[in-house]
């Protein structure tokens, strides 16, 4: 009788360990995949901005540093400002923004052109680095634009957290001068 109870206690034991395992299995499993599709996010927003600025004529950054406008030539073949060049022209724009929307300061990244009628929302859960401007024109080059952003996001499950750190540059390629 004593066996048994003894196999039993270790039976449970080893029923508790396994059943232990398998939970932070699944937690790890869960924020893996959750860091992952976080990560993706910051990932496919920073993308598209360096994109979109690298084949831009002109760039604009505003003084909060968090509305970054780009502005494109979308018909080569006419000269809408007439100044005699036809690669120059800024008449589509595309404007990429961050605003605030709760009280701990962070927001979200949209994306809107002249032809969409509303934005876009790329990123949520973005927040400044610091006191960094969202984007900002390089002093030493003006065809460089820095963009630099923190990305906080809670888990609904568990109550850990997430964080990613974004600090580049995009380079306007087709920049004008003005020149």
């Amino acid at each position: 009788m004593l066996e048994i109870i003894f196999a039993s206690t270790i039976m449970a034991m080893a029923g508790v360990a396994f059943v232990s395992v398998m939970n932070f299995s699944g937690y790890a499993m869960f924020d893996i995949t959750q860091q992952t599709a976080f990560n993706n996010s910051a990932s496919n927003t920073t993308l598209q901005i360096i994109q979109r600025t690298r084949y831009s004529h002109s760039v604009e950054v505003s003084n909060s540093g968090n509305t970054l406008t780009l502005s494109f030539d979308d018909n080569y073949k006419t000269d809408e400002d007439g100044d005699g060049n036809f690669y120059n022209d800024t008449d589509y724009q595309e404007t990429f923004e961050y605003a605030t929307t709760a009280a701990d300061g962070s927001g979200t990244i949209s994306h809107q052109s002249t032809a969409d009628a509303d934005p876009h929302t790329l990123l949520t859960d973005a927040l400044p680095i610091g006191s960094s401007a969202i984007f900002e024109v390089n002093g030493d080059n003006p065809r460089q634009i820095d963009i630099q952003f923190r990305l906080h996001n809670k888990l609904a499950n568990n109550g850990r957290t997430q964080k990613i750190d974004i600090s580049t540059s995009a380079y306007c390629l087709n920049y004008q001068d003005g020149t």
